[in-house]
């Protein structure tokens, strides 16, 4: 019995981490793989509890709830048989009793099961608000804002207690009628049991049976119950995690892959594009860049710049027009091979924790002497890094400058030798006399590349070979135009 234990566990155990692994992957692929459209209905930190918290609970269910189930549903059923065989009435009374008992747990199981959505939803906002904190700590400290955003997470944590209290309370009223039923069954069978010990149909011997094995039967029926009440608070954990996988709003994937490099050429032919209705960020752009053609894209604020980028790189898709890159659509591209194309680099770059050797060089192509040289290249001196090119970056970039941060994201992209650039202020952190120097570098490197660049810095503007600026003129209240003016 013990080795049948071990090895029912053992195995359960096994299997439950396979398959929580699995689903992790699953979900965080997915995610990886989401649209603008999908970030705008979700937090962060919701899909980050979902990964951490929310598939965790599978791994319970499977080692502890399910298991538990089946295993003291066996014992449940083997001792109501054996309780029938001694008398049968009184077994079919218990077994209808426990029957009764369910209905009830199945009632209260739904009433659990509604005030887990809510508590889920407030967990989830609370776990958002607490990563957006950490994460900026540093610039709440600078701005003064320490005192709000402590209150903010005390009212958030005091609310999430709130709610968490109202679903045990529910759960407590549950476990009560789990006790009542012992006390029920002990009941029914000392008073039937009497009346047959009384009548000379029973002896007392057998009735001294029936309450042991009654007794024994409240263990796996109480675990029952108890199981039951984690699955059902469970469900709409479960429906979550099924409702990120099945999600739709992912990055259209294409199944066209050329066997060359892209030559460059890009035609967007009169797209629209809003965020939500009311707010049009786009409407019949129009625009023609040459393969080797160097363009910067000036214009004010809120005019659809960094949108553009999103729709260059299949983040967002226009509700109308069409962009297309060497005369195809963009949307039939394979992502992987645009990736490995179209290069682009953000304003306010992200750089993922490790060596500086790891992050500048991902695909682990050049030699240190090459990284260096190109480092020297951009005026990044790697005496500046204690450790050299083993020296780890820190999270959110915690031990580099605004400047290391641009050059670093600059060499990175430089080194994968891309057919297509999209750079945003790729110059936005750097001194005056650093700018210059730079500028003059991503101009060699693009020497027969394609690129975009967003800026309204002159030095950059000085090396592109034409620019355009996105224009806005409100012409009603609803609608706002952008265009292609020069």
């Amino acid at each position: 019995m013990v080795a049948f234990q071990y090895l029912y566990q053992v195995s359960f155990y096994k299997f439950s981490q396979r398959f929580v692994s699995e689903i992790k992957e699953m979900v965080f692929e997915k995610l990886m793989n989401t649209n603008v459209a999908f970030w705008s209905k979700h937090k962060v930190g919701d899909m980050f509890t979902v990964l951490e918290e929310d598939i965790s609970s599978i791994e319970s269910l499977f080692t502890k709830s399910i298991s538990g189930i089946l295993s003291n549903t066996l014992i449940a059923v083997g001792i109501s048989a054996y309780l029938i065989y001694i008398d049968k009435t009184i077994g079919i009374i218990l077994i209808l009793l426990t029957f009764s008992f369910a209905l009830i747990q199945k009632k209260y199981g739904k009433k659990i099961e509604a005030y887990v959505v809510p508590l889920r939803e407030e967990i989830a906002d609370f776990s958002s608000y607490t990563n957006e904190i950490l994460n900026n700590v540093n610039h709440i400290e600078m701005a003064g804002e320490v005192k709000r955003a402590y209150c903010g997470y005390c009212k958030k944590n005091r609310s999430v207690v709130e709610k968490a209290i109202k679903q045990l309370r529910m759960i407590t009223a549950l476990f009560s009628i789990v006790s009542s039923y012992s006390v029920i069954i002990i009941f029914v069978v000392l008073l039937m049991g009497a009346q047959r010990v009384l009548s000379g149909t029973m002896t007392v011997g057998v009735l001294f049976s029936l309450i042991i094995y009654v007794q024994r039967m409240f263990g796996p029926i109480n675990s029952i119950g108890s199981e039951y009440i984690s699955f059902k608070k469970n469900i709409p954990i479960f429906r979550r995690i099924f409702e990120v996988l099945d999600n739709k709003e992912v990055i259209q994937e294409g199944n066209y892959t050329p066997d060359l490099d892209l030559s460059g050429k890009i035609s967007v032919n009169r797209i629209d594009f809003s965020y939500e209705e009311s707010n049009q960020i786009l409407k019949g752009l129009s625009l023609e860049v040459q393969p080797g053609e160097v363009v910067g894209i000036v214009g004010k604020n809120g005019c659809g710049k960094t949108t553009l980028m999103k729709l260059f790189t299949k983040l967002c898709v226009p509700q109308k027009g069409e962009i297309l890159i060497d005369e195809v659509i963009i949307g039939d591209y394979q992502t992987d091979y645009l990736h490995h194309q179209v290069g682009c680099l953000l304003q306010s770059e992200f750089i993922l924790s490790g060596s500086l050797r790891d992050v500048l060089d991902t695909k682990n192509r050049y030699s240190d002497h090459e990284i260096i040289e190109t480092m020297k290249e951009f005026c990044l001196a790697i005496k500046d890094f204690p450790d050299g090119l083993d020296t780890m970056i820190k999270e959110n970039s915690l031990n580099l400058s605004g400047g290391q941060v641009q050059k670093i994201a600059l060499i990175r992209l430089f080194l994968q030798n891309k057919s297509i650039y999209l750079l945003d202020e790729p110059t936005s952190a750097m001194d005056i006399e650093a700018e210059k120097v730079i500028c003059n570098v991503i101009r060699r490197k693009l020497e027969g590349k394609t690129a975009l660049i967003i800026t309204h810095r002159e030095q950059i503007l000085n090396i592109c070979d034409r620019k355009i600026m996105l224009a806005e003129e409100q012409e009603n209240e609803q609608e706002y135009y952008v265009r292609s003016v020069y």
